[in-house]
């Protein structure tokens, strides 16, 4: 019975939230409270339909995630407000560029250590491999700032037709899937549609709930369906078993993992120290000396079975967990609501991009950590595109007109 009434706290709150938020209110569903609403509904459930049953502490974890994602709604809620902004686009087609031809030469160094193998072997394996690998093990981070600063220059009226950009998308999402990336195909997908939503022509509520559905299909199904398409290319023989890829993967692992990782960890307390260890190593990185740290790494060395552990695998990790283990029930919740007002700041900034990378990128709230928005998120997308484009004022360029965007 307790996992009846859970099921429908998780139904009664997502689906109000909807309703009240997109429905009679007309909220846009490319904005971060619907998205973040419709994904919740996926991640919050997935405990539940593995086990059948819930025991006092799983009812505890449920009532933390459902607060925590109800005050962010309360942080975030408020009307999305357009603001002015300059850019100019000549340079930022110059940095998306560099950025982008940058991560292919570093592909390139990839391929000329391994071989055609390096795309073709299992993700896992290639986990094994960056850990004695050099610079090149960002390329994948890299194209995806690429593609990012790339979709915001050609995703304009005049431009979203050009050949240029019609290989380099084309291109990027054959290497997001060569690598069983999903996170990258997402927002390289959900970046392009923002955008092509905002700037030229309005994508239908309906429509864009059917790409959120296909993201997590993508989340589920996807790296099974990879794998099967790797296999028929080295042997020429394709097998798949939808029912089990279904069960094993939308049931039994992506949508729960976040849960366990809660359970094992729920008595842990650290009072701030993944938070420090986070901000020393993103000062002071691996590749220049300092200390690796990674609570992926952690959680899978102590509680995975070691010869998954050694052979790369893992679970990922919880934003929300983390917070959890830091401050406790009360600051998480708090953490929540500023969280939210966070998130309705950037919408609402000038530089709309942004808005439409944090929403592609909610679940890193169940799979991620911090460490992941200090040192992939915050350092390669944002911080080095930033630099550049900055850099770039220095240099004799022909001028270009700024361009007003809203």
């Amino acid at each position: 019975m307790l996992m009846f009434e859970v099921l429908i706290l998780i139904y009664t709150t997502i689906g109000l939230g909807l309703y009240l938020i997109v429905i009679k209110n007309k909220m846009d569903m490319f904005t971060s409270i619907p998205v973040i609403l419709f994904y919740s509904l996926f991640y919050l459930q997935g405990y539940i339909l593995k086990y059948q049953t819930l025991s006092y502490i799983d009812i505890k974890i449920y009532l933390i995630a459902v607060t925590f994602i109800i005050f962010f709604i309360i942080g975030s809620y408020g009307k999305t407000i357009k603001k002015e902004t300059t850019i100019d686009f000549y340079r930022l087609k110059i940095t998306g560029y560099i950025i982008y031809f940058f991560s292919i030469y570093l592909f390139l160094i990839s391929f000329y250590k391994y071989g055609i193998s390096f795309f073709l072997i299992g993700k896992g394996t290639r986990t094994l491999l960056y850990n004695s690998a050099g610079f090149e093990k960002f390329a994948k981070d890299i194209m995806i700032a690429g593609i990012i600063v790339l979709n915001f220059y050609f995703v304009r009226p005049k431009y979203i037709k050009r050949f240029m950009y019609k290989f380099i998308f084309v291109f990027s999402f054959l290497i997001f899937f060569l690598l069983e990336n999903r996170s990258a195909i997402v927002i390289e997908l959900y970046t392009f549609l923002y955008l092509y939503n905002r700037n030229i022509k309005h994508i239908n509520n309906f429509l864009i709930l059917i790409f959120l559905f296909s993201t997590i299909i993508m989340a589920t199904l996807g790296n099974s369906l990879i794998y099967s398409f790797k296999i028929f290319l080295i042997t020429s023989s394709f097998h798949i078993n939808i029912t089990n890829i279904i069960y094993e993967s939308f049931i039994q692992h992506e949508f729960y993992a976040w849960f366990e990782i809660f359970k094992n960890l729920h008595n842990v307390f650290v009072g701030g120290e993944t938070f420090l260890q986070t901000i020393k190593s993103f000062l002071w990185p691996h590749f220049l000396g300092g200390e690796h740290f990674s609570l992926t790494d952690w959680y899978a060395e102590n509680y995975l079975p070691y010869e998954l552990f050694k052979k790369g695998y893992g679970r990922g990790f919880s934003f929300l967990v983390e917070l959890y283990i830091n401050f406790g029930i009360v600051l998480t919740i708090i953490f929540g609501f500023l969280i939210g007002k966070i998130f309705k700041k950037l919408e609402n900034s000038g530089y709309y991009i942004v808005s439409a990378f944090i929403v592609s990128v909610f679940p890193f709230f169940w799979t991620g950590q911090l460490a992941l928005l200090f040192k992939q998120y915050l350092a390669i997308y944002f911080l080095m595109p930033f630099l550049i484009y900055q850099s770039l004022r220095l240099l004799p360029i022909k001028k270009k007109k700024y361009v007003r965007v809203y």
